[in-house]
This record gives structure tokens, sequence and C-alpha cells, in this order.
């Protein structure tokens, strides 16, 4: 059964970030063909990052702040750049 949201195929969640201003989605890896070893990815759509994540609570921790994962996020309201992040794919 697939809870798909905005039709896109293995997404859990689609939402603006107030504080970056910026489209985070949730989605089930393996449903929209992303291979980042974790059976989640949590994507900045504006600045298409993607971080893989074992389980859908760490997708919505890291989707609601994605200056955890995203450099240009980060670097967008005026934080210094620096993920530690090893299992980042830049798309």
């Amino acid at each position: 059964m697939t809870h798909d949201v905005m039709g896109l195929a293995g997404c859990r969640r689609y939402k603006r970030n107030k504080r970056t201003d910026t489209l985070t989605e949730i989605f089930v890896a393996i449903e929209q063909g992303i291979d980042c070893g974790d059976k989640y990815a949590v994507v900045c759509r504006d600045h298409a990052t993607i971080l893989g994540v074992p389980t859908l609570a760490h997708a919505h921790d890291a989707a609601t702040d994605p200056t955890q994962f995203c450099d240009d996020c980060r670097i967008k309201i005026g934080m210094k750049e620096h993920t530690s992040h090893e299992y980042i794919c830049h798309a």
C-alpha cells in the first residue's frame, strides 16, 4: 500500500521550510529510485541535496531543519558551511 503525497512515488512529506524557505521532501528511497543506502531519503528540492536515513523519525527530524544536511541552506541563512554527514548524495 502506498501513501504517495502530491502524486510523487514514495513521498511521505512535502513541505516548505519556513526558516530556509526551501522545499523538503521525505521519500521511501527505493520507491523513488534513490540509491542512498538507507530506507528513507530526505531531499532539499531547491538545492538537490539528499540525505539517507534509516527511520521515518530520523527523516522527519532532518526535514524539519534542512541545515542539518544541506550546506546551501546553511549558507542561505548565514551559517558556516559544514556538513559532517558522510551519507549525503548530491543529485
